[in-house]
């Protein structure tokens, strides 16, 4: 049996740790470091010697790498695209998988930067994983050199590699190097990056993930709006009646409470999907599945038509952060989120994703990562998106976190309708224990007045007996899953914003907002110019006090039925072949299969009394309006007026 004070021990170990080795700032108010991107700049580097032509190194790639693939939005040409590779390593037992944008170039290789200006404290910073094509490269050593050339002459470091050659080309680890920079702030100067190989046979390819010079901008003296990092928490299927200003039982959740209580929340926030893939690629990059092209009819998400979107060059935040100076990462657990696996995930263009592949403890083991990850990088201005799997079903949380849900008072379902089993209770707060330590170190660290903390959800969850179906086109049950219907169980998720000293701490916002208004509200509160394409609106103004919250018209779009929401309207249009047949669905005049669900949520919040005979008026306009909201938004985004991919008007029902 655990000792019960055994995890605070723990706890209070890894907070000292982190406390004790974290680098410290220049001093309070001094910015914080940023990143200025080296891999994009290729195009304009000089590499020494020349890479070998684009199919043959391709081939190379192909047969070094166990796990890899280009770039699907590189911005190199097309001589140079080989080059741009994401690369997942993974580590058994641990069920660790760690995806990195790299710079894949055969060693040994120079590649010299002209940059313009020097940042302070300039310092190269890179990741690195080598890996070995035929028997010649095993054992090789292998040196980091760096020059740094500028109108006083030129500096080399150089700097062993250990450990750089694993056992296999599968060995997982990747080394990480800092290099100071000799070079006077605002200097123009010469970055020779190379990666020499003692000799001998055999192919060496070196990743350089990643690499960046760091710095703090030349002529800024103090921190400001900028220097402020984003800690966006993703809880995978909860529902906003489970979390926030919704919840209807006793507190379970006491760190999220804190979250919600010291920032602004909302009510009636609607994710843009109702599955994992094709909601987080829209929260990201504020586009809705039909804008975008890339909505999904089945269970994996069509690979053609989302490489058509990454084609497009998606805005996505996390692009715009990186370009914009932060360190970007995803830490989690979904193993089919993230494209490393050829079962249809998604790219959304993290630099680095650490993905916890374990059932039962990848809670504990993604918080003890983000903790370590924001101690390592204090000193400097990121991006952290931090994913929970649970409580997505089948709802097994630990046994201690199961009794301490059936020890809260009340019925024996929670919730509002009391539809909330114990068991999915006892996974958030098996969550929320372990994002306590993470909270904990930002405190711990002096982080927490720097910090934007996001909470929110990719999806809902059913729960609502009058909801539950079972679809043999999709092959997947309503009740107690996602991924099927649009009613509030899938749609409405918990969202919190909280930015100490700044956003409006305890306010509750109650009218209808969408998960695509977030990555431009925190582009706009960070003081970075938000892509003009973006389907969301900024809310920046109205946390910070200066406007009102206005409510907005919002929609979504599921496999087999899309929703569209004005004020207290709602409007669900089904697929012709959507064969979910709910009992909320059904109408005397129209039958089970009815095309069309219209609810009245002041008066039914619950989407029993489907009113879509009783007040064709209002599912004239709301449809008008959705075709309206879909057209502009395509427009916008695509340049025309007609929406591209063929999703919106399949699930749309037009």
């Amino acid at each position: 049996m655990r000792h019960a004070r055994t995890p605070v021990v723990i706890a209070e170990l890894l907070l000292a740790t982190l406390v004790a080795t974290a680098p410290r700032s220049a001093s309070a108010d001094a910015p914080l470091r940023r990143r200025w991107p080296l891999l994009e700049q290729l195009a304009d580097a000089t590499i020494a010697p020349p890479l070998p032509a684009p199919a043959a190194f391709r081939a190379t790639v192909d047969r070094c790498l166990a796990a890899h693939y280009e770039n699907p939005y590189t911005t190199l040409p097309p001589a140079l695209a080989p080059v741009d590779q994401r690369v997942t390593t993974s580590v058994y037992p641990g069920g660790r998988f760690e995806l990195r944008a790299a710079a894949v170039l055969p060693a040994p290789r120079a590649v010299i930067f002209e940059l313009p200006a020097a940042p302070a404290d300039a310092r190269l910073e890179v990741g690195y994983r080598v890996f070995r094509c035929g028997r010649g490269a095993a054992g090789r050593a292998l040196t980091l050199a760096v020059t740094v050339t500028d109108a006083l002459g030129a500096v080399t470091t150089r700097a062993p590699l250990p450990g750089a050659f694993g056992p296999g080309p599968d060995e997982p680890r990747w080394g990480e190097v800092a290099v100071d920079l000799p070079v006077a702030e605002g200097a123009a100067f010469a970055l020779t990056v190379a990666f020499e190989v003692e000799d001998g046979g055999g192919d060496v390819l070196v990743a350089w993930a990643d690499p960046a010079v760091s710095g703090r901008e030349p002529g800024v003296a103090a921190r400001g709006v900028a220097d402020t990092n984003v800690l966006w928490i993703i809880i995978d299927s909860a529902r906003s009646d489970a979390l926030g200003p919704r919840r209807a039982f006793a507190s379970a959740t006491p760190a999220l409470d804190r979250v919600f209580a010291e920032g602004t929340s909302f009510t009636s926030a609607w994710s843009p999907s109702n599955q994992t893939r094709t909601s987080t690629a829209a929260m990201l990059a504020s586009l809705h599945p039909s804008t975008g092209g890339y909505q999904s009819h089945d269970w994996a998400l069509a690979r053609r038509p989302f490489k058509g979107f990454l084609a497009s060059r998606p805005p996505f935040v996390t692009t715009a952060l990186a370009r914009a100076g932060w360190r970007v990462a995803h830490i989690g657990d979904n193993d089919f989120l993230w494209a490393t696996r050829a079962s249809g995930g998604v790219d959304v263009g993290f630099p680095q994703v650490v993905d916890f592949r374990v059932d039962g403890d990848d809670a504990r083991l993604a918080s003890d990562a983000a903790a370590r990850f924001i101690a390592a990088h204090r000193d400097e201005r990121w991006f952290l998106t931090l994913g929970y799997l649970a409580p997505h079903t089948p709802y097994k949380p630990p046994p201690e976190w199961l009794a301490a849900a059936e020890a809260l008072p009340g019925p024996a379902r929670l919730g509002a309708h009391e539809h909330l089993p114990r068991s999915y209770v006892g996974e958030l707060m098996w969550v929320d224990h372990n994002l306590a330590r993470v909270l904990a170190a930002l405190d711990a660290l002096g982080l927490a007045q720097d910090t934007l903390i996001v909470v929110t959800a990719d999806h809902g969850e059913v729960m609502m007996p009058w909801h539950d179906c079972a679809s043999e086109r999709v092959k997947l049950r309503c009740g107690f899953n996602h991924s099927v219907t649009v009613y509030e169980d899938e749609l409405n998720v918990p969202l919190a914003l909280s930015w100490p000293g700044r956003v409006g701490a305890g306010r509750v916002v109650r009218g209808p907002v969408s998960l695509v208004d977030v990555a431009p509200t925190v582009l706009a509160l960070l003081g970075v110019d938000a892509d003009p394409r973006m389907s969301g609106r900024s809310l920046a103004a109205g946390l910070l006090g200066a406007a009102p919250l206005e409510p907005g018209v919002v929609m979504a779009d599921g496999r087999l039925a899309s929703a569209v929401r004005d004020g207290d309207w709602k409007l669900i249009v089904h697929a012709p072949d959507d064969d979910a047949g709910t009992r909320a669905r059904f109408t005397e005049e129209g039958g089970r299969w009815g095309a069309e669900e219209l609810f009245d949520l002041a008066a039914d919040d619950g989407e029993q009394e489907n009113l879509a005979f009783a007040r064709p008026d209002v599912v004239a306009r709301l449809r008008a309006l959705l075709d309206a909201e879909r057209a502009r938004l395509a427009g916008r985004y695509w340049g025309s007026t007609t929406a591209t991919g063929g999703g919106a008007a399949r699930a749309g029902g037009r």
